[in-house]
């Protein structure tokens, strides 16, 4: 049978504001770094794809562009990859690791008040 989650379920805090800051930095992190290996592999294609080209004046304007697009390229990766490092420090710094802290047991705010959970319960 399909139950809502319950209150300590890890999908409990996902409407904090914090928790949706973090969300979004995370995946801006990784779409940087994403974009940054995919610049690092378009810039080796291009760079071996153009020392394949045969002869002619218009096959060595070809590849001449694809060197340069290739140079464009391998100078965005790393500033791609480092903007997506920046973004994970940033959001440890400010907002830290996003887990949750317990505290120790018996010191809970609503301990001892109404029907105890399934889990405090005695198995037999």
């Amino acid at each position: 049978m399909l139950l809502p989650p319950t209150s300590q379920s890890s999908r409990a805090g996902r409407s904090s504001r914090f928790g949706r800051q973090r969300r979004h930095i995370r995946k801006l992190a990784v779409v940087c770094r994403i974009l940054g290996a995919l610049c690092v592999v378009a810039a080796i294609a291009l760079f071996v794809s153009s020392l394949f080209a045969t002869g002619g004046m218009q096959a060595k304007k070809v590849a001449l562009r694809q060197l340069k697009v290739s140079a464009v390229f391998i100078a965005a990766a790393p500033t791609l990859l480092l903007i997506g490092v920046g973004l994970n420090w940033w959001k440890y710094r400010f907002y830290g690791r996003g887990q949750r802290r317990r505290p120790p047991e018996g010191q809970g705010h609503d301990r001892g008040k109404g029907a105890p959970r399934a889990t405090d319960l005695p198995t037999s």
